[in-house]
């Protein structure tokens, strides 16, 4: 009952077809499409940059968290990590 009613009031509300001096002035401020590029552009770069600094991010933090190749003179076989000496056997 209360959709058909909903439906009833609804067809008959009528709403009038724009005039051409709308559609003129829509499309008259819409960005290019060359503007919509040089965006795109920017954004692909930018995605670009942003990998690139997390690599060079993650190079650099590999190269200070690892320790130098050196070996103690005890004869123990020693796994240096970034946490702290790991101690181990090697056979």
């Amino acid at each position: 009952m209360h959709r058909r009613w909903s439906d009833d009031l609804l067809s008959r509300h009528r709403v009038a077809a724009p005039d051409g001096a709308l559609a003129r002035r829509i499309i008259a401020t819409a960005p290019s499409a060359l503007w919509r590029r040089t965006q795109l552009v920017w954004r692909c770069a930018g995605l670009a940059g942003i990998g690139l600094a997390g690599a060079l991010a993650g190079a650099l933090t590999v190269a200070v968290l690892l320790p130098p190749n050196s070996a103690p003179d005890d004869g123990d076989t020693y796994a240096l990590t970034a946490f702290g000496d790991v101690q181990g056997d090697v056979q």
